[in-house]
């Protein structure tokens, strides 16, 4: 059976969650270990965590318009 709605509670007892993405972070879930935040609010799973660094970089989104 397969569930279309997020869980309020770890099946294995994690108590972290991605700030982002929302998803349980520990033993038994995808990720085992989180990462804190740059800023300090907060824990990241792997995949937000490049997300965030990504958008960090200088000229990220930036447009160029040409002539």
């Amino acid at each position: 059976m397969t569930r279309n709605y997020a869980l309020e509670v770890s099946e294995h007892n994690a108590t972290a969650k991605c700030r982002e993405c929302e998803v349980f972070i520990g033993t038994g879930h995808y990720d085992a270990i989180p990462i804190p935040a740059p800023d300090g609010s907060g824990l990241f799973c792997r995949a937000c965590y490049g997300a965030e660094l990504r958008r960090r970089r200088p000229g990220w989104r930036a447009v160029a318009w040409a002539d």
